[in-house]
């Protein structure tokens, strides 16, 4: 399990990365603390989870073809491989698709592991698939 945990890390990695990594704002620039477990619960967050709530959220984004906040990602897997990362650290990686509906996908540390939480049910076209959880 913990080789498809890494395998899908990467993928989601490779996907990120291969788009332009460009900044929204000086806002959303990595700060010393930027992994941490204080994301609102997805439940909590509105149906319509806009680019601009994203953005203030910190989450690394993906539109268009295009990244934001990528460093964070590679933060978070640095702090994972060196064991530095904590129990219940996380970092939040919204999708947009192309009608401009929110993927959002969280990453939490569990047990020496990643969990993979994957939230489609801001997608219109997601169907019956609702919220996975994946360890």
């Amino acid at each position: 399990m913990k080789k498809f945990n890494m395998l899908f890390l990467l993928l989601i990695m490779s996907v990120l990365i291969s788009s332009c990594t460009l900044k929204i704002s000086n806002k959303t620039k990595l700060n010393e603390n930027s992994i941490s477990n204080s994301h609102d619960e997805l439940d909590k967050l509105p149906q319509k989870y806009t680019l601009k709530l994203a953005e203030k959220n910190g989450d690394v984004i993906a539109i268009h073809g295009k990244s934001y906040n990528i460093e964070k990602l590679d933060e978070f897997i640095e702090k994972f491989k060196k064991k530095e990362a904590h129990e219940g650290d996380m970092i939040r990686i919204t999708k947009y698709t192309t009608e401009g509906d929110a993927i959002i996908h969280d990453l939490i540390i569990r047990n020496e592991d990643i969990k993979l939480v994957v939230d489609n049910t801001r997608d219109e076209f997601a169907g019956q698939k609702y919220r996975k959880e994946l360890s």
